[in-house]
């Protein structure tokens, strides 16, 4: 990877829209010893909007009140989510720390500038697929009421529109060197490849890994996704979301054809 000084060396974060297929990246992830994924912490998107809104709402109050210049501020920062993820790689300095919180990708950007040594992975999936999903889970706000993306599927289509498109428009911030795009489709027809394809976008010397039945207690995610990731790696939730077509304006039509793209 890059300079094993530069922050963020050694850290990777994964985002998408929910339902896109990141806990069965985290799946095959762990097949490499080589590379730590856990659950979802938010840590690192937490971090970065709190800078971004000292940045905004303090301007100049640090370095004027405190002596603490911009550069001192994101150095502080990045050093915190260095320190707080980064544990594994004082040990084991050659290995890759994973996170994988989906809403990553809102802060890739802010991260990026943070942690120049990091890299990211945004996972994507068919639309019409997302959308069937996120209509199966009993999501709520913080006064019980049902999310409208998990009840209404113009609504849902909306949220995998939005967050599909900032996604393509970080890709293209960021550039290819430091964000790869893993398709769920491609992690479950070549789940190998795939993962061949990451190690190498990691710099680690790729190995050939095909066993991925490794049954453990997935920490940190939702009950119903056990069955699912202990057994087999499997096609059946392909083409699920097929009926909603008629969802798929000339908005979703481009972005689907985008994410093919690569």
């Amino acid at each position: 990877m890059s300079d094993p000084i530069s922050p963020g060396h050694g850290l990777v974060f994964a985002g998408g829209c929910p339902r896109s297929g990141l806990s069965v990246l985290r799946r095959l992830l762990t097949a490499d010893r080589r590379i730590h994924c856990g659950s979802d912490t938010g840590i690192a998107a937490s971090i970065a909007m709190q800078w971004d809104a000292f940045a905004s709402q303090l301007a100049g109050l640090h370095e004027e009140s405190f002596d603490l210049p911009p550069e001192a501020v994101r150095a502080n920062m990045a050093g915190l989510i260095d320190d707080l993820l980064g544990a594994p790689l004082k040990h084991y300095p050659d290995a890759r720390v994973v996170e994988k919180t989906p809403q990553n990708l809102i802060t890739f950007e802010r991260l990026a500038t943070l942690l120049p040594g990091a890299r990211f992975l945004h996972v994507v999936r068919d639309g019409r697929d997302v959308v069937h999903s996120l209509l199966e889970r009993d999501w709520r706000d913080r006064d019980n009421r049902p999310l409208a993306y998990v009840t209404r599927p113009e609504a849902a289509m909306e949220y995998w529109s939005q967050m599909v498109e900032k996604g393509l428009e970080v890709e293209e911030r960021i550039g290819r060197r430091r964000i790869l795009r893993v398709r769920y489709e491609a992690l479950v027809r070549q789940p190998a490849d795939m993962l061949g394809r990451i190690q190498r976008f990691l710099a680690l010397e790729p190995r050939r890994i095909t066993r991925f039945n490794h049954a453990v207690e997935w920490s940190g995610l939702e009950r119903d996704s056990l069955p699912a990731l202990n057994g087999p790696i499997s096609l059946k939730h392909l083409r699920r979301g097929r009926a909603l077509d008629p969802l798929m304006g000339e908005r979703q039509k481009s972005l689907m054809k985008a994410l093919r793209a690569r």
